[in-house]
């Protein structure tokens, strides 16, 4: 008798408007150097935030 394994796979976040599937996406401002690390809804296309300020693309 094989012993079965249960695998405990987190839920994918969900969109708050449409309850969509939601990818990780980057916002890039190339004249000031910044990025903003974003959730995007591939069903509406609602962008949020994960950090409340943006981060440099370049660190030295």
């Amino acid at each position: 008798m094989e012993s079965e394994t249960k695998v405990k796979v987190k839920a994918l976040p969900q969109c708050t408007r449409c309850q969509g599937s939601l990818v990780m996406d980057r916002e890039h401002d190339l004249v000031t150097g910044l990025a903003l690390p974003v959730l995007l809804c591939v069903n509406c296309g609602c962008r949020t935030p994960l950090m409340k300020h943006p981060a440099p693309l370049y660190r030295n």
